[in-house]
């Protein structure tokens, strides 16, 4: 797998799941949100029947006021009030139809709690389209001892049926799933354009560095950012491609100047021997010897000499060492090296004296 592809899985990966972790987030929050609204709208009735109480006839003045409106006040609230005897001194209209199991609080705590009923169990609910397709019916319940200046004077049970809440909740979760699918298919394609982009230098660094080659040891990178990785890598790599273009072009100098070196001293032996061969006084076993050395020498010098036309052939640029020379001597040793190969071709070689002169110049090489 390619370090692209994983940088792409890896990115979306990661920020899919930052994606989902935030999703979740929203969705939770606004669950507690809404049932933090419910719960207040129910601890609000109950605080409101509790301010009612009258403490000289020991009632519940705001249960007895209008009734009738009371009753259409209550309407969707299944609500009970007991009395200190645990006595119901009222039920709204739906707790008249249905029973929930909802337990008193004790010891001045609040309790609440979700309640599950079935929807044939609940005739004003019954027609309503949308519990069709539920299996139960939730409501969100609250109850609690009512007190008047700290005197226990009865408990309220009071619960809402939480089908809106549920059905908003159930468009939202599939709003968020669907934003969140459509988010996350976008951040897999971008991650994707994004890691193409960003590794783009890399793919430059593989190019060029194709380029390099025995014949184009100069070719560099191009550094766009020192300051980077890549940068600080391309760096490393033309220090790299610095090192070995000094030690291709150190190693075919070194055949330049073996070749050199060697061909002239192979010559002179060469000739010595042929030589031999001619001389009467050398014993014919002796002969063969040297016409064995003399195909030795034949083979190293087409050796030299290929390896002369190698260095020849490619370009050097080698670091000099200049020096002023004198000429005359340089001519001198050079007539020595050569003075073997005329003796042995009966010629006769002379320097004659020359002029003091000095050139600047590589003695080596020369």
């Amino acid at each position: 797998m390619k370090i692209r592809l994983r940088l792409a899985l890896w990115y979306s990966g990661v920020t899919s799941l930052i994606l989902l972790l935030f999703l979740l987030g929203t969705y939770l929050g606004m669950r507690h949100l809404l049932f933090a609204a419910l719960d207040k709208e129910l601890d609000f009735v109950i605080e409101s029947i509790e301010q009612s109480y009258d403490p000289e006839t020991g009632v519940f003045v705001g249960l007895k006021h209008n009734p009738v409106n009371l009753s259409q006040h209550l309407k969707k609230f299944y609500l009970v009030v007991r009395d200190t005897s645990e006595t119901p001194v009222f039920y709204s209209l739906l707790a008249q139809q249905i029973a929930l199991d909802i337990p008193l609080a004790r010891n001045g705590e609040r309790v609440s709690s979700f309640v599950h009923l079935a929807p044939e169990k609940i005739p004003s609910l019954r027609l309503n389209g949308k519990l069709k397709h539920k299996a139960y019916v939730s409501f969100r319940s609250v109850s609690r001892q009512l007190y008047y200046r700290e005197k226990r004077v009865g408990w309220a049970t009071i619960a809402l049926p939480v089908a809106d809440v549920e059905d908003s909740l159930e468009h939202l979760f599939l709003l968020l799933a669907v934003g969140g699918l459509i988010v996350a298919a976008l951040i897999g394609v971008g991650s994707f354009f994004l890691t193409r982009q960003a590794l783009s230098p890399v793919r430059n660094i593989i190019r060029k560095a194709r380029q390099v080659s025995h014949s184009h040891l100069d070719e560099r990178i191009e550094i766009q950012n020192p300051a980077d990785e890549l940068g600080q890598l391309t760096m490393v790599l033309n220090d790299l491609f610095e090192r070995l273009q000094k030690a291709f072009e150190t190693q075919k100098q070194f055949l330049a100047d073996a070749a050199h070196e060697l061909k002239t001293p192979l010559s002179i032996l060469r000739s010595h021997w042929e030589s031999e061969i001619d001389n009467p006084a050398v014993p014919h076993a002796l002969k063969e010897k040297i016409v064995q050395d003399i195909e030795n020498i034949t083979r190293l010098s087409r050796l030299i000499n290929s390896l002369l036309f190698l260095s020849q052939t490619e370009q050097i640029n080698s670091n000099f060492e200049f020096e002023i020379l004198e000429l005359g001597g340089l001519i001198q040793e050079v007539a020595a090296d050569i003075r073997m190969l005329t003796e042995a071709k009966s010629q006769q070689l002379q320097v004659v004296e020359l002029v003091p002169a000095t050139i600047r110049g590589d003695r080596s090489r020369l």
